[in-house]
């Protein structure tokens, strides 16, 4: 509209607040829509697109080996568990039950 109007300080501020930094790359663009636009392009769009799911694939990784560490930990502590038992009850069956010293929760 200012451009229209030729009011050259007017189309100057308006270009100036419609600058942005690309997310991507971090070049300047003028954004024209009427919604964010964080990027000067499809181009960088799909780049930042494929990092972020690389980001996330890392993650979700890091996570499962988490995981599989905390099943290992667990596991070995069924099995520490299980020989215990095994040395008082060879039958593997406590004769005192839900009363028995075994059966409270592990020390955090």
């Amino acid at each position: 509209m200012a451009n229209l109007l030729k009011w050259r300080s007017l189309y100057a501020l308006a270009v100036a607040a419609q600058t942005q930094s690309c997310l991507s790359c971090g070049n300047s663009f003028v954004d024209r829509s009427n919604g964010p636009n964080r990027f000067c392009g499809p181009d960088c769009r799909k780049v930042r697109l494929k990092s972020r799911t690389a980001l996330s694939v890392e993650r979700r990784a890091a996570r499962l080996e988490r995981v599989a560490a905390d099943l290992e930990g667990m596991q070995a502590y069924f099995k520490k568990v299980e020989r215990f038992c095994r040395g008082c009850e060879p039958g593997g069956v406590s004769r005192l039950g839900m009363q028995s010293p075994c059966r409270q929760p592990p020390p955090a």
